[in-house]
């Protein structure tokens, strides 16, 4: 990715756990067809699942920003 810096950020917003994960390289190819970023889809797919999501934001030469925002359930 060639990243020199990471950014990591974890808070509590409205009720979601929010992690906030920032580099500074390369950003992310556009995907080269069906299968591509395998492990971004199985993350999103997982977050869904408990009720979550995955935002994910990539420009060229700027770097990639994934924010997880997942629910807290009360009593856990």
């Amino acid at each position: 990715s060639g990243a020199t810096e990471v950014q990591v950020e974890m808070s509590a917003i409205n009720g979601n756990l929010q992690i906030r994960i920032a580099d500074n390289g390369c950003g992310l190819a556009a995907p080269a067809g069906r299968g591509a970023h395998h492990g971004l889809a199985g993350m999103r797919e997982r977050l869904l699942r408990l009720g979550g999501r995955c935002e994910i934001v990539s420009n060229a030469d700027q770097g990639t920003t994934v924010t997880f925002i997942v629910p807290v359930q009360a009593g856990i």
